[in-house]
């Protein structure tokens, strides 16, 4: 500043900002004040010992800029607690960044774990360099809950792998790899089936591992550009359960409701068949395997 002011020639008018004397760098200006041949005026205007007063510390409010003897002011330890405060807030908004990552993770971390399997999948892909083809092994791969275990196998695998036409499910019980990921599985499980079959009850919605393998299943359907989901409705389910994702599904898939009614068990398995479309032809496994 006091630089700037070097190249002033005759006039320099402050008279109207407002000192604070124990500010760093006073000194400095005071002596420059004091010994400048500047007139610290406007042309024809005076100047007196009250045009330039301290406003700042109170205790030398209203004294005279020039003549005023200026507190000592250690400007390192200033600058010092200046950079340890920037530093300060630096670190909280870095913490405080961090957590509302964590907390953003947190509660979408089911995508977080899909997208990261997803990401891995198809650099594997590519390593292998393989060219993907439509190639099934499964005309279906079943989505359900443990606990809806003894209706997948008392009706559903009877009816469609036993029953003509047969079927190849893929059962998770059954046809997963040992030893690989669950994710893994899931998603080599939903790339080698046609259809995805997800048996909707409380359970499920409730389950964090069927609600991810229900967005497993959606997002890598609609990244292959398939339209192959098939939902089953277990009993009455509290809407209330329901998530938006879920009601979207529900009103824009297919969605089959079980009944105990005779007949309207027979136009279930009817429609349920027609969704599937004509079998793989593929050899489906043997029943009995099926751990119940």
């Amino acid at each position: 500043m006091l630089t700037e002011f070097g190249q002033v020639s005759k006039y320099l008018d402050l008279r109207k900002n407002p000192f604070n004397c124990s500010a760093c760098g006073m000194e400095d200006f005071q002596a420059f004040f004091r010994d400048s041949n500047l007139t610290f005026t406007l042309p024809n205007e005076q100047i007196d010992n009250l045009s330039y007063t301290c406003v700042e510390p109170v205790f030398l409010r209203k004294k005279p800029f020039e003549s005023v003897e200026l507190p000592v002011v250690n400007c390192d330890v200033e600058e010092a607690a200046l950079i340890g405060l920037l530093a300060i807030a630096s670190i909280c908004f870095a913490i405080l960044f961090v957590m509302l990552v964590l907390l953003v993770c947190f509660f979408f971390r089911w995508y977080v774990r899909y997208w990261v399997f997803y990401v891995q999948a198809k650099m594997k892909e590519k390593k292998n360099n393989r060219i993907y083809e439509p190639r099934y092994s499964y005309d279906a791969f079943l989505s359900y809950n443990s606990a809806n275990t003894p209706w997948v196998v008392t009706y559903l695998i009877p009816a469609l792998e036993v029953q003509e036409p047969k079927f190849k499910l893929c059962v998770h019980e059954r046809d997963f790899q040992v030893g690989s990921l669950i994710t893994e599985n899931i998603l080599e499980a939903i790339d080698a089936s046609r259809k995805v079959i997800l048996i909707l009850s409380e359970n499920f919605i409730k389950s964090e591992w069927c609600m991810f393998e229900l967005h497993m299943a959606q997002h890598k359907l609609f990244d292959d550009t398939r339209d192959s989901l098939i939902l089953v409705k277990l009993g009455n389910i509290n809407k209330k359960l329901y998530n938006k994702n879920l009601l979207y599904l529900e009103k824009t898939r297919l969605c089959l409701e079980w009944t105990e009614n005779t007949l309207g068990q027979k136009l279930f398995w009817e429609r349920m068949r027609k969704a599937l479309g004509p079998p793989i032809g593929n050899k489906c496994s043997a029943f009995d395997s099926v751990i119940a």
